[in-house]
């Protein structure tokens, strides 16, 4: 087991670790809704929901560890917008400017900047007073540089997939933040809430792991989580359990505090 251990930075992901995907989402369904004139009823959000898993699995959005999707994720990304919405207009009937649309969809999700958790900030904020806060996302530049505004004064550093041209969990993508921040792998912690994104991706560069398991997951053996949180919460003063792959049950001996 490991000693106590400093860790330089904290790599945060963003969406559904930090702030509240789901509830951007409920947002933006409304806004869209109150666009085109009709009601926001389950019938609604149900069909808006079914055009829009239809769209994402046809661009093969989460089929992250293929080449050719890794090299044109973004465009993919927007063309998935395109194709839900437009899924969405034939299915309600509805004649309406496409482009408009869309533009409704991603200025709600900006806009939209609940935290996933009520302790969110205060965790931040405390962290950022021994270690250096890094957000790393799959994301669009315009969307999350708006979205985590309330975090930015304990923010070291941002890395967006679009302007860095790169997505996780490639290993590209992780050693492209090493670079920029001129550190090594064992000064990271990779804080997330996705198995092959956050938690494998940061593993094969060579990061320690925290997986953020709110909706507590069995996890299996696919890897190896150094840490494994059931809230945001746990973060503040640093003590975590790590997970033993040899005891599925960690004792109070499997507690210690890693940054402190």
């Amino acid at each position: 087991m490991k000693g106590s251990v400093k860790y330089r930075y904290l790599i945060f992901d963003i969406d559904d670790t930090l702030f509240d995907f789901g509830s951007a989402y409920f947002s933006a369904q409304k806004n869209v809704a109150a666009l085109l004139g009709v009601a926001y009823t389950d019938e609604f959000r149900e069909i808006d929901e079914k055009t829009g898993w239809k769209a994402w699995n046809e661009m093969r959005l989460d089929d992250t560890d293929n080449e050719e999707i890794q090299k044109n994720y973004h465009q993919r990304y927007n063309n998935y917008l395109k194709l839900h919405y437009k899924y969405l207009l034939d299915e309600i009937k509805v004649d309406a400017d496409l482009e408009k649309v869309v533009a409704c969809y991603e200025e709600s999700i900006a806009s939209s900047a609940e935290f996933k958790e009520d302790c969110t900030e205060t965790v931040c904020k405390d962290l950022a007073k021994d270690h250096k806060l890094v957000l790393a996302t799959n994301g669009m530049v315009t969307i999350q540089e708006k979205r985590i505004k309330k975090l930015k004064p304990y923010i070291h550093k941002l890395f967006i997939s679009e302007a860095m041209g790169l997505i996780k969990p490639t290993k590209e993508y992780y050693h492209y933040i090493l670079d920029d921040l001129n550190c090594r792998p064992e000064e990271c912690l990779m804080i997330g809430d996705s198995i092959t994104n956050d938690m494998i991706g940061a593993k094969n560069v060579g990061m320690d792991v925290c997986y953020y398991n709110f909706k507590k997951k069995e996890i299996g053996d696919k890897v190896v989580c150094d840490y494994v949180i059931n809230s945001i919460c746990e973060l503040k003063g640093m003590q975590v359990i790590r997970t033993d792959q040899s005891n599925p049950n960690p004792s109070s001996n499997s507690v210690y505090l890693f940054a402190k």
